[in-house]
C-alpha cells in the first residue's frame, strides 16, 4: 500500500525504468528495515517513504528519490555501502553515504566539509513542513541538474 501511494506521486517525466528503480529501492528498504518501528509504533519504512514522497512531489531526479528511500539503511541496518553501490549505482550510494556522514556530525552547519548534494538531501529530510521545501526547488534544480 505504501508503495502504491508513493508511485501515485511520480511525475509524468519519470520513465518506466525510473519507476522500476524506485520500486526496487522500496523493497530493499522494506527488507532492510524489517521489524524496525518508529517511536509512534509505525513501521520504520513509513519514514523512508515520507522522505521519498517529498522528494518525488518536488520532482527531484529519480536517483534522489531512491536515495530518500534508502537514506537510513547504512546507519540503521547491517547494509554496507558496497551493496548499495552494486545494486543502485555510484550516485545513490554517494548520496546515502553523505547523509549518513552528515547525520553523524554534531552540527549540520559543519556539513560544508561534505558533498553539497548530500547536504541538500539531509536538509530536506530535516524540514517538517513540505511547503517550506518547495521554496528550495529552484535552487536545488541548478545544483542537481540532470543527475
Amino acid at each position: 500500500m505504501l508503495l502504491e501511494q508513493l508511485l501515485a506521486k511520480a511525475p509524468t517525466t519519470y520513465t518506466p525504468a525510473d519507476i522500476a528503480s524506485i520500486t526496487e529501492a522500496y523493497y530493499f528498504a522494506e527488507k532492510a528495515h524489517a521489524g524496525q518501528t518508529r517511536a509512534n509504533g509505525q513501521p520504520y519504512l513509513t519514514h523512508c517513504v515520507g522522505t521519498a514522497t517529498i522528494l518525488m512531489e518536488m520532482e527531484f531526479p529519480p536517483n534522489m528519490v531512491v536515495a530518500g528511500l534508502l537514506h537510513d539503511v547504512l546507519i540503521d541496518t547491517d547494509t554496507k555501502a558496497d551493496v548499495l553501490h552494486d545494486k543502485f549505482g555510484e550516485s545513490v550510494c554517494r548520496f546515502v553515504e553523505g547523509v549518513t556522514k552528515i547525520t553523524a556530525l554534531p552540527q549540520l552547519a559543519r556539513a560544508d566539509q561534505h558533498n553539497d548534494d548530500s547536504l541538500l538531501l539531509k536538509r530536506n529530510l530535516r524540514f517538517p513542513n513540505q511547503n517550506l521545501l518547495k521554496t528550495f526547488q529552484n535552487s536545488c534544480a541548478k545544483c542537481f541538474g540532470n543527475r
